[in-house]
């Protein structure tokens, strides 16, 4: 669900002048850019797909909280601009090109074609 919320933020352009593009003033993300959106971004593209699949596996509040733990780290360490969890620097790359990386884990971009690592982590790759 984010990736579908967060592409649509960028493809509808009237969208990204108005809510989106607050977040993307950092083109070299920071930690800190991780939380820094508008409040329509914050609940319909970062809450409500956080929060639908707790709510209907009907998740204890415990798993929920860790949940919502998890995805804070995650995020904020993609924001980072250090690349030492699972993206490579794929979100880095988003800020950089806003056409690309609009998933979290690469999954759904690679089937839209729209994944793209970094310079630096195709050359480790390779």
């Amino acid at each position: 669900m984010f990736f579908y919320s967060h592409r649509l933020l960028h493809l509808n352009k009237r969208m990204y002048q108005m809510v989106h593009k607050i977040h993307h003033k950092w083109t070299a993300p920071i930690s800190l850019a991780a939380a820094y959106a508008h409040p329509l971004e914050v609940v319909f593209g970062n809450a409500l797909p956080l929060m639908v699949g707790p709510l209907l596996c009907r998740s204890h509040i415990f798993t929920t909280a860790v949940w919502l733990f998890t995805y804070q780290v995650h995020t904020t360490c993609t924001h980072s601009g250090f690349w030492f969890c699972d993206d490579n620097g794929m979100h880095d790359e988003h800020h950089a090109k806003f056409n690309v990386n609009f998933g979290v884990h690469g999954i759904m971009d690679h089937l839209y074609g729209t994944l793209k690592l970094p310079a630096a982590a195709r050359q480790d790759k390779d």
